[in-house]
């Protein structure tokens, strides 16, 4: 029987944290490794209560544990710890790392690198019975395409509750790309003129625990001496809810502050995902929360449940509800 672990760099978690891990133990994952950014974050004590959760606080002890990493050799604007998106995910890199080798330790096979804001969604077959099959088929790198959660309203509570429409990933089109008819609907929604995700579109992965498994960025991994043949997943599938609720999304970009437009100095954001993640950062570093708002409801809210309608009839976007109500 399979053996599959969760690693989690988290931050400002305890509104969704129980909820996150219930869902993934109930789901099959075996254990969850959750590092805490902050090692006064309120949530450590939620996850404590977990037979089957290793918490990890960020402090001199993981520090030591980095510098063993095959990640804190690499060049120095790779492992530059500054405040912004590039700290944040080197951390989240090597946390992953130090989690393999735990891992690895403990007996387990398989290791999901994924966020507080995302699901490891199984609609049709169990976690279980998934990495049973990857075992068999002798696969070691499958990388699972994500859905990018929609909010209906300003206010949400535990969006894994809340928000239940979701965009379908572009790579999920025929041929990879939308139709005619879904551009021309594309075009008439404000909220999509300038992006459709407004995040990654490249999923996240699993891998085969080995000891020469390596963290290669925070979306895949690969081996010390070569990188994985790509695979990918439609199910599972991964569930993202980047801004779901304004209160979420003015936290998320005040904790990441005055992040550089360039991710580790050399990849241009605007030109990777679009313009969305720094005009927030801008929005919000500017600290009028009005502003902030209304740019929330023109660049990420959908409401009109008639455009709503047309969208999922054109396969645009689906609804779905699963863990809005598996979980009581």
């Amino acid at each position: 029987m399979a053996k599959p672990v969760i690693v989690s760099t988290l931050v400002d978690a305890e509104a969704v944290l129980d909820y996150w891990i219930r869902y993934h133990l109930d789901a099959g994952f075996v254990h969850l490794y959750l590092v805490f950014d902050d090692p006064d974050d309120a949530s450590i004590d939620i996850a404590r209560k977990y037979e089957s959760v290793t918490a990890i606080v960020n402090n001199s002890k993981l520090h030591r544990l980095w510098e063993a990493t095959a990640i804190f050799s690499r060049p120095e604007e790779f492992r530059q710890k500054d405040s912004g998106q590039t700290g944040v995910m080197t951390r989240q890199c090597l946390n992953a790392e130090v989690v393999i080798g735990m891992a690895l330790d403990a007996g387990f096979d398989w290791i999901v690198h994924i966020d507080l804001d995302e699901l490891f969604y199984t609609p049709v077959i169990s976690v279980a019975d998934h990495f049973d099959a990857m075992n068999r088929a002798n696969v070691d790198h499958i990388t699972y395409l994500n859905y990018e959660a929609i909010p209906e309203k300003h206010e949400v509570t535990n969006f894994f509750r809340d928000v239940t429409l979701f965009k379908r990933n572009p790579s999920m089109f025929s041929d990879g790309r939308p139709t005619e008819h879904q551009k021309q609907l594309l075009n008439s929604t404000p909220v999509f003129r300038n992006q459709y995700f407004l995040s990654y579109p490249n999923g996240k992965s699993a891998a085969r625990l080995r000891p020469d498994l390596i963290s290669h960025g925070v979306h895949y991994f690969r081996l010390a001496d070569r990188e994985f043949e790509p695979k990918f997943s439609q199910d599972p599938t991964i569930l993202h809810y980047p801004c779901c609720g304004f209160d979420h999304f003015w936290q998320k970009y005040k904790t990441l502050g005055s992040i550089p437009d360039k991710w580790y100095g050399q990849w241009d954001i605007r030109s990777l995902i679009g313009p969305f993640h720094l005009d927030a950062r801008d929005i919000v570093m500017g600290g009028d929360k009005n502003a902030a708002r209304a740019f929330f409801s023109e660049r990420v809210m959908l409401t009109e449940p008639s455009v709503i309608d047309a969208l999922i009839d054109a396969n645009l976007l689906v609804r779905i509800t699963d863990p809005s109500t598996m979980m009581g």
